[in-house]
């Protein structure tokens, strides 16, 4: 039997660098499921794609979607003088399988296909795709286009049991490729190479039963053009190469002092970044892109007027109608006209990249601001690489956008010392490293950011205020002015093709989110309104209970026969909730069960849910998770066979005797990772037995619990009380919910393993006129600390996320 067609991943993409004409006229791609997606043909290291066997699927090993993302067009002009231009675009497929009859795996390693699009005084009018060894080709009236008429919609697909061409979209056609968008490769123009030596070896290589029509050996490029050309209805010499008057040459792509004495048409800035950069915590939802848009504009008038005085590029064409400023990006958000902005909440510097492959690629921004770091430093996420992975970042989008000049900033003061103290040692890196990039000839400006102190930053702690945000807007205008004086703010290069139809998506936020909106609970709590509406029995009981380990509760239900239905919580959705999906559960009660005897709790601790069917003497009933079933059937449907009740001493002694009022609960109070057994009196007296997991001694089996410790008194006032983290030290806190429905906490400061220490931190959230049975608390957004739910007597749940700091808990708050 044939093996996988395996192979090492492809080299990385040559840069994309490309003339104006060779952009224009690039055809949109897309790749039928039954083939490759295109690949790279020669690294920029010079490494040159091996290729794959023809062996296994017949898209085996060569169609992922980091394929997309990895893959070169290569791109040769030829023109005459009458006006004619031939643009012949080729892209490399790393195998071209066949499934004839007799012949599964037939075909050959590598292959190269070509289309040529024919123009005249900048207009297409014929199209020409390689199938097979020769070209089909089309008049432009009978060629699918993208908007704009200068991009033909070209599909590589396999021809019945023949190998794989190119062919023709079908009018009406929607690509299928992994993105469900029209594909750009990288594109690269005959005179775009790193290097002539790196060319010459792409074209000198054997390719087997491929060819790379784009090269002069064997007089290919020109025998190619007349394959295309022969049914044509023009004269045209394939073999010489004569510009019309004033053309530029189409196989050469700019070059960084193309523009140096020419206007630059606009400035188009993309505002980069995470939550800063989106303007989170500015009263009008712009952040700083309004304050640094009226000094982009006066740096454009100052252009204007200074004309073309010698050594200085103009910023606008006194004859140009497009604005002075236009903003990109693949978000809309804030109250100035020009709304749009690539700022990702919530995202680390590598997720920001993933974000700027496409918007950047896409938009062809000139001028870059960039803030990227904020969460790597608000999550401590591997701060030892982070100011190398900013690097990263710049050198990419440096690449994606040739010649965009990049302002880039550390980040703001935080308001915890120990995140404020990553903040500052990641911010002082960023000056040297801007020098190692200019050092190696990109356009990056330092952006100091060092002027915002502590007031400037919202109640958050996080996120600039108004103040802040019109600072940081400041010194965005100071370095584009120090990027203007080395005259480095270029004309933008032509947008992506397909640019205005949003292909990276288009998001609108509308004013953005409102920094104080209207809040029952106060400071530090996110009103994420109803995440849950569906209505149940009000015999039932509600739970929230982690299920796969992502750390975001999910939605459960009870009914009196302890019969169990789950729905899956994927988190907030901007200012709203992804929708609720139910899951799989197959526990099936014990005749008889009663609804109410069921709790939830990670009693082995493998961070899965048990079951624990419990009663009034101490006895549980545990139900585990059973890892080796199949999805659906794994929580609670391993039953222990050992003892897993408690007893007045721990593990042994008399049964207990349980007042019907006091709360039977488990919570994980000693930070070991395994849920403890509690009981809650009305008063709020707590009573804890700590979990030491399970044993086993000889043919015994048990749970072994320590003896009773009392966790807490009697409240002079008491109410309803629940144990949670809500601070993220992996230790319930003790809460007590008020009688307007706020609560005040004690945070539990117990050795680990030991428990029993709680200081009293005051009130954590106002009285929100909720009714008290109805709170619980449990994590729904995957940052380890505890949220507030009403969950109302019909399972309706209305959320408000835990945004308290980490100082909050350091102190007491009445």
């Amino acid at each position: 039997m044939a093996g996988p067609a395996w192979a090492e991943p492809p080299p990385p993409e040559l840069p994309q660098n490309a003339s104006e004409a060779n952009r224009m006229f690039q055809p949109a791609m897309d790749y039928l499921p039954n083939g490759c997606y295109p690949s790279v043909a020669i690294g920029k290291d010079g490494t040159l794609n091996p290729g794959l066997r023809t062996t296994g699927a017949l898209d085996g090993s060569c169609r992922d979607e980091s394929d997309l993302e990895n893959s070169n067009m290569y791109a040769r002009s030829r023109c005459n003088a009458t006006g004619w231009c031939a643009h012949m675009y080729g892209l490399y497929f790393q195998k071209d399988q066949t499934t004839g009859a007799g012949c599964p795996d037939c075909g050959h390693r590598h292959d190269m296909e070509h289309i040529v699009v024919w123009v005249l005084d900048d207009k297409v009018e014929y199209v020409s795709a390689s199938a097979h060894g020769n070209y089909q080709t089309k008049p432009a009236g009978e060629v699918e286009f993208l908007e704009g008429g200068t991009n033909p919609k070209i599909v590589y697909y396999k021809d019945d049991l023949s190998t794989h061409a190119f062919d023709f979209v079908p009018p009406g056609a929607e690509p299928v490729n992994h993105w469900g968008r029209w594909h750009f490769p990288d594109l690269v123009s005959w005179e775009g190479y790193p290097s002539a030596e790196l060319r010459d070896k792409l074209t000198e290589n054997d390719w087997g039963s491929a060819t790379f029509a784009l090269k002069d050996k064997d007089d290919t490029f020109a025998k190619d053009l007349e394959k295309a050309h022969k049914d044509l209805p023009f004269d045209f010499d394939v073999r010489r190469h004569t510009l019309p008057s004033g053309m530029p040459d189409p196989n050469e792509p700019p070059g960084d002092d193309d523009d140096d004495d020419g206007p630059v048409n606009m400035v188009r800035p993309m505002a980069l970044g995470s939550s800063t950069t989106y303007g989170e915590g500015s009263s009008d939802g712009n952040g700083y892109r309004y304050t640094a848009d009226q000094g982009f504009n006066f740096l454009a008038q100052r252009s204007e007027e200074e004309g073309s005085a010698a050594g200085v590029p103009r910023l606008m064409d006194g004859d140009d109608a497009s604005p002075w400023v236009d903003w990109v990006g693949s978000i809309r958000v804030g109250r100035m006209p020009d709304r749009e902005v690539e700022g990702w909440s919530g995202f680390r510097i590598r997720e920001i990249a993933g974000k700027a492959k496409c918007a950047v690629k896409t938009y062809q921004p000139n001028l870059i601001t960039l803030i990227a770091g904020g969460n790597d430093v608000n999550e401590n996420y591997e701060m030892a690489g982070a100011i190398g992975r900013l690097e990263d970042l710049v050198e990419q989008v440096s690449a994606d956008s040739p010649g965009v000049t990049v302002l880039v900033g550390g980040v703001q003061p935080f308001h915890d010392a120990a995140k404020d103290a990553r903040g500052k040692a990641f911010s002082a890196q960023v000056p040297a490293m801007v020098d190692r990039l200019v050092d190696r000839g990109l356009h990056v400006v330092y952006t100091d950011l060092t002027g915002l102190e502590r007031s400037d930053v919202g109640s958050d702690g996080i996120h600039p205020n108004d103040r802040g945000y019109e600072k940081i807007g400041d010194a965005f205008v100071e370095a584009a002015d120090q990027a203007y004086e080395k005259k480095w703010i270029r004309r933008p290069n032509r947008q992506a093709p397909n640019a205005g139809s949003d292909p990276c998506g288009m998001q609108d936020d509308g004013p953005g989110k409102d920094p104080h909106p209207p809040n029952k609970l106060g400071y530090g709590w996110e009103d994420h309104d109803v995440i849950q509406a569906t209505q149940f029995p009000s015999s039932n009981r509600f739970w929230m209970v982690d299920i796969n380990k992502d750390r975001k509760a999910e939605f459960v239900t009870v009914d009196v026969n302890q019969a169990v239905r789950f729905w899956w919580n994927s988190g907030p959705s901007g200012d709203g909730w992804t929708p609720f999906v139910e899951g799989k559960i197959s526990y099936v009660p014990q005749a008889g069960a009663v609804g109410n005897q069921l709790r939830f709790a990670d009693i082995d601790g493998d961070d899965f849910p048990d079951c624990l069917v419990v009663n009034l003497t101490g006895g549980i009933t545990a139900y585990t998770w059973k890892a080796e079933n199949p999805s659906g059937s794994r929580m609670c449907m391993k039953k222990y066979d050992g003892v897993a009740r408690v007893f007045a001493d721990g593990s042994k002694g008399r049964e207990l005797s349980i007042d019907p009022e006091t709360k039977i609960r488990f919570a994980d109070v000693t930070g070991g990772g395994r849920d403890d057994y509690l009981l809650i009196k009305p008063d709020g007296t707590t009573t804890a037995w700590y979990n030491r997991d399970f044993q086993v001694k000889g043919s015994k089996k048990w749970l072994d619990w320590t003896p009773p410790q009392k966790i807490s008194g009697a409240l002079q006032l008491p109410r309803e009380i629940r144990y949670a983290d809500i601070n993220g030290d992996d230790r319930a806190d003790r809460i007590l919910i008020t009688a307007a429905g706020g609560a005040r906490a004690w945070i539990n400061e117990g050795a680990k393993g030991a428990g029993g220490k709680y200081r009293d931190i005051g009130r954590i959230a106002d009285g929100g006129d909720l009714p008290p049975k109805d709170i619980q608390f449990a994590d729904l957004d995957g940052d380890k600390k505890a949220d507030f739910l009403r969950i109302g007597w019909t399972g309706v749940a209305h959320a408000w996320l835990n945004r308290l700091p980490a100082n909050y808990f350091d102190t007491y708050h009445p």
